[in-house]
């Protein structure tokens, strides 16, 4: 290959695993990596134009979504729902009132509703229901009429359909429970609601009076027991009180009590005492003041000297008046003197007695006082000793307690359970199942609803997806943004530049180029060709110019053909060298009777000037590939390859090579190398980023100088109602210039 005047630059390679840039040509830089993964930031423009570009498939895949559902929903068999409910009362008045009552009509917490519910929903109920009403043997429910080998399972089997059939809830914050079944036949639904409701009061009882049954049998089992052991205690304290001398009355022993009396005794003879001193006291008093016992106070108090002092004025007055009538020798005077004398005997005989009287009973009561404070002394040792055997007698009554406490509430129990009839269901059925009238699925409504929200969902998803999974190039923002490269060229569909469809679909690209020089398909090869052929920043042109791809089926042959016709038109003397030795595309655009081609040429087998072919509609020239048999390995790498490329360079202003997919054959590395620029081909809005990236890569890890990537196959259409950017944004305003 002739080296050209522009200095060359070489690939800069980074590190594995960061972006790699690679100086391509001045003035630009490109980034090959793996896609990046960038973070998606849409605003309402954005989301529009994602809209516009998907809305057709989008669309069509969220009403077939849609019309799935409506199928499926119209296609259900019509389900009857009915519903039950019923009022939890845990703690209802019983009909005979219990001690164990005494907390009756207490509200009921959200733990024993909760409870209920979960019982609702077991098994067990739904086998009380499969029984009462004989669903073991409705279809509905998985049951059979047929014996079935394992006959538990098969019941078990149609109880869990029943319970899958039934939901229980509780209404709200209430203490209300609901009972909704679900079944194919209306009045089956409401039979069996209310079945529920029914058989859950009824379980309820049942496993109360079953519970109770149980409870009795225990109860009856040890009370016997419990009333001896609680005998055997009390006969236990009783004997210990005799032993210990504890007996008393009104929780007091015998010597607590024989101390409190005698406490009281004492008092009171100490009182007596006191009295009876006092008295004694005053009256000797009264004895040496008067000098005779005759005038103490005790003396003057009894009744018996009262009536001698009553005798003694009479017999002083009777013997008063004797004197004043006869002598004193008078027998008269002599007989009343001596009634007198006796009398005033008598009285100081009482006198003394009394007197004597006193001071026995002084004596007595100070006897009687000594005696009771010994007692008391007795009972105080007595009471003491009692103490220290009522530590032993607490231990054995709290044991009596015991016994006995647990002997009455066995007895208590067994009373309450003996009462036949007193359970009560602890809750009503408040509101019966009626027969629905009409089916609660497949709702009509709800269906085109809901179809209407799954094609809205699956539309809006698919959009997401087919965004996210999209990787192809549209526009110049997408090239420089992912791959750092100029756009320096979209080539057209020529049907979407507004040519008749009849043109379009009968005439070929590279024939529609020659036909409508002033069409849009063939302005964007001119454009393509201005860029070639412009002298970049430092003076250098591009001579050779390598057309290269990712991928196969990118248009490339076809646009490097088209390009080589719009060049030569152009009064450029051009020729294009088919390298693609295996697909030939080129070769297939121009009609050669020559033997020979370019393989024969870098085989030495022809001569150039046998080998290039006309193209009579442009004037410019090609190098076919002639069918051979030649061994093609390595064929580009050969000297006799720089040396056909110096020779066309003298020949030709532009030697246009057309090479093979970069990813299928090393061939392309080899010939983008050779040449002075690459121009980069991908097919819009088809060809993955992975592999542009890929192939981008390859021919920069190659040594190539790829100036620029263009995109072939734009529907300018499509680019331009998508909002896609690029040239198809101003399409409406250009088309004026053009003849399509």
């Amino acid at each position: 290959m002739i080296e050209s005047e522009r200095p060359y630059n070489p690939p800069t390679v980074l590190p594995q695993g960061s972006s790699s840039a690679v100086r391509l040509a001045p003035g630009y830089r490109a980034t090959l990596s793996e896609p990046p993964s960038e973070e998606l930031s849409i605003d309402i423009r954005q989301m529009t134009q994602i809209i516009l570009r998907r809305w057709r498939t989008a669309l069509a895949v969220g009403l077939v979504a849609g019309l799935c559902v409506i199928l499926y929903g119209l296609s259900l068999h019509p389900v009857y729902t009915a519903t039950s409910m019923i009022v939890i009362e845990p703690k209802r008045q019983q009909l005979i009132r219990l001690p164990s009552d005494q907390d009756g009509g207490a509200p009921a917490d959200a733990t024993i509703v909760d409870t209920k519910v979960t019982m609702a929903t077991s098994l067990a109920l739904a086998a009380r229901v499969m029984t009462r009403e004989n669903l073991q043997y409705d279809p509905e429910f998985g049951g059979s009429r047929q014996i079935a080998e394992d006959p538990t399972a098969q019941l078990e089997k149609v109880a869990q359909s029943i319970s899958r059939h039934m939901t229980v809830r509780r209404v709200g914050l209430t203490w209300a429970i609901q009972f909704t079944f679900r079944s194919t036949d209306a009045k089956k639904a409401a039979r069996i609601a209310n079945a529920y409701a029914e058989e859950f009061i009824a379980w309820g009882v049942a496993s109360k009076d079953s519970e109770n049954e149980k409870v009795s049998q225990f109860i009856n089992d040890h009370l016997n027991s419990l009333r001896q052991a609680a005998e055997t205690a009390e006969n236990a304290v009783q004997q210990y009180k005799i032993a210990h001398n504890l007996m008393g009355a009104e929780g007091r022993t015998m010597a607590e009590q024989e101390v409190g009396s005698l406490s009281v005794q004492i008092a009171s003879a100490q009182a007596e005492l006191a009295e009876k001193e006092a008295r004694l006291r005053a009256a000797d008093e009264q004895t040496r003041s008067s000098g005779s016992n005759q005038e103490n106070g005790a003396a003057l108090g009894s009744a018996t000297v009262s009536q001698l002092r009553t005798q003694q004025a009479e017999a002083s007055r009777h013997l008063a008046e004797l004197k004043t009538r006869y002598g004193p020798r008078y027998p008269e005077v002599q007989k009343a003197e001596g009634d007198l004398a006796d009398i005033n005997s008598k009285i100081q005989d009482e006198a003394n007695r009394i007197h004597s009287s006193l001071n026995a009973d002084v004596s007595a009561a100070a006897q009687r006082l000594r005696s009771l404070r010994a007692s008391e002394d007795v009972a105080q040792g007595s009471l003491a000793s009692n103490g220290r055997a009522e530590a032993g007698l607490i231990e054995l009554e709290r044991r009596a307690d015991a016994s006995r406490q647990l002997y009455d509430a066995f007895l208590g129990r067994s009373k309450e359970t003996s009462v036949q009839g007193a359970e009560q269901p602890d809750a009503t059925v408040y509101g019966h199942a009626t027969t629905p009238t009409s089916p609660s699925s497949p709702n009509t409504k709800l269906v085109i609803i809901l179809a209407f929200a799954v094609t809205l969902g699956v539309a809006a998803l698919t959009i997401v997806v087919l965004e996210f999974a999209d990787t192809s190039i549209r526009n110049s923002e997408d090239v420089e943004k992912k791959f750092g490269l100029p756009l320096v060229g979209i080539l057209p569909v020529p049907a979407s530049t507004g040519a008749p469809s009849r043109v379009a679909s009968t005439m070929s690209p590279e024939t529609y180029l020659v036909e409508k020089p002033f069409s849009l398909f063939s302005e964007a090869f001119r454009t393509l060709r201005a860029f070639i052929i412009t002298p970049n920043q430092y003076g250098t042109r591009n001579n050779v110019v390598a057309i290269a791809s990712s991928l196969p089926k990118e248009g490339k042959s076809t646009s490097a053909f088209s390009l080589m016709r719009s060049m030569a038109m152009s009064g450029t003397s051009v020729v294009l060298l088919d390298c693609d030795l295996r697909q030939r595309g080129v070769t297939s655009f121009v009609t050669s009777q020559n033997p020979v081609g370019i393989v024969e040429v870098l085989e030495g087998k022809a001569t150039l000037a046998d080998a290039l072919v006309y193209d009579q509609p442009s004037g410019g020239w090609v190098l076919p590939v002639i069918e051979t048999q030649s061994h093609l390995i390595d064929l580009f790498t050969s000297p006799a390859m720089d040396t056909l490329l110096e020779d066309l360079q003298q020949r030709f202003t532009i030697v246009l090579i057309d090479t093979p997919a970069t990813l299928a054959v090393a061939d392309s590395r080899i010939l983008c190398a050779k040449a002075d620029a690459v121009l980069f081909l991908v097919q819009w809005a088809k060809t993955p980023t992975k592999a542009i990236a890929y192939g981008l890569e390859a021919l920069t890890s190659a040594g190539a100088n790829i100036i620029g990537i263009v995109l072939t196959r734009v529907d300018l259409k499509r680019q331009h109602q998508a909002s896609y950017g690029g040239m198809g944004s101003y399409y409406g305003r250009q088309k004026g210039y053009y003849h399509n």
